[in-house]
């Protein structure tokens, strides 16, 4: 029935945005966790262990999962490739703002 069908549209719609501000939340940590790391001697190797860390726990595979947050970590690590700790920040402005 219609019903049936809206009320299971919404509760897949919750459960897709529950997982979208998780995979979020975990993303916004591994960013923090770069940024206090970034004047460290051994920073690459940190961050290294920072995604180790998460593909273990598995966080890592549910963040990759949706599209957006796939390719928000490919431009982490790019990023931190680059040294380029301004884009680090906007896509940390960019999750938050996509988060309201």
């Amino acid at each position: 029935t219609d019903k049936t069908f809206v009320a299971d549209r919404i509760s897949s719609l919750r459960t897709l945005l529950n997982r979208y501000y998780l995979t979020t939340t975990w993303a916004l940590d591994i960013i923090e966790r770069m940024e206090a790391v970034r004047h460290e001697p051994d920073m690459s190797q940190q961050v290294s262990e920072i995604f180790t860390e998460y593909s273990d726990n598995g966080r890592l595979a549910m963040i990759r999962e949706i599209p957006y947050m796939n390719g928000i970590m490919d431009q982490l690590l790019e990023c931190v490739n680059d040294s380029d700790w301004t884009k680090v920040t906007a896509i940390k402005t960019s999750i938050e703002t996509s988060r309201k």
